[in-house]
């Protein structure tokens, strides 16, 4: 099967891209690499992929392709591309979350309907929440995601494109964006600085490893029926930030110089995935402990920071 993976470079589209080659999917992989983050770390993530023979890179913007090119035989688009980052939402660069995350939604979902595309499969957030149940973004940035998920619903119903959104969660794992919690920890901890906590870090998060995360969107792009127009994709379960940071400190052998910071975006008070449809619809569950989970991306991160070292 062909598939297309946008945000290909990016923390989860690496994986899937590494997962659908050794699953034997041809994969075309497509990334802007925004200056979210180094290009350098990003390009560090498809190292291992652009060796692969059923492995196609393009460099650039949705908007700057050739659909029909980029679309050639495609059977599943996974589009996992998009403006990261809640805090920087309510800043001046929101024109850049309309285009990444609402526009570039709306080209794909054109181009699947013309090109008759099997599935297309859109990684929404649980930014969609304002707690657990109530569909209530509370950031710009969740407010573009959940306008995704209306375009893929508006697609779906108006011209039959076989379109689900997966609401993740807080995902981790190698390759982790350098913004997101564990991975400012664990730089804290190889830089000895102080991590700044946003909020009082009693907040709860739903915390899901991203292989498992990976296993459950290639379960919505193949399954033969839709599964459903959106589903949550989470471990089930909540945990303190606080408590996640005390059990990778026992990984880590260190204790973290927390700073608070209260006017910083925290986010809801609870976010928890509610895994029934993932269950039932795709037959997967987070199967990744934390422990475990946060081990390996401590082992990375270790393995990543000695490569990155300069020779003395």
């Amino acid at each position: 099967m062909k598939t297309l993976v946008t945000g290909a470079a990016g923390f989860i589209g690496s994986h899937l891209v590494d997962e659908l080659i050794d699953q034997g999917h041809e994969v075309v992989g497509i990334d802007s690499f925004d200056d979210f983050y180094e290009k350098s770390t990003k390009m560090a993530n498809i190292e291992s992929a652009q060796h692969q023979p059923r492995f196609k890179f393009v460099e650039g913007s949705i908007h700057d392709q050739f659909l029909d090119e980029l679309l050639d035989n495609i059977e599943v688009i996974f589009h996992l591309a998009g403006q990261p980052g809640v805090s920087a939402s309510w800043g001046n660069a929101f024109n850049c979350y309309l285009l990444n995350n609402v526009d570039s939604t709306k080209t794909l979902l054109q181009g699947a309907r013309e090109r008759g595309i099997r599935r297309f499969v859109y990684a929404s957030s649980s930014s969609v929440y304002a707690s657990p149940k109530c569909i209530e973004p509370l950031s710009p940035y969740g407010v573009t995601k959940l306008a995704g998920e209306h375009l893929c619903a508006l697609y779906e119903k108006r011209y039959g494109v076989s379109a689900v959104s997966l609401r993740y969660f807080s995902i981790y794992g190698p390759r982790q964006r350098p913004d997101m919690l564990f991975a400012r920890a664990m730089t804290c901890v190889s830089e000895q600085q102080p991590l700044v906590i946003y909020g009082n870090g009693r907040q709860s998060r739903d915390f899901a490893y991203v292989s498992d995360i990976v296993k459950a969107t290639i379960s919505a792009g193949l399954s033969e029926e839709l599964p459903s127009s959106a589903i949550d994709i989470g471990s089930g379960s909540a945990v303190s930030v606080l408590d996640a940071l005390n059990l990778l400190e026992g990984i880590c052998g260190v204790r973290f110089d927390l700073q608070f910071d209260a006017d910083g975006t925290s986010g809801p008070s609870e976010s928890m995935a509610d895994t029934s449809a993932a269950i039932s619809a795709l037959g997967w569950r987070s199967s990744t402990s934390m422990t475990d989970g946060l081990q390996r991306q401590y082992e990375d991160h270790l393995a990543s920071h000695l490569h990155r070292r300069p020779l003395q």
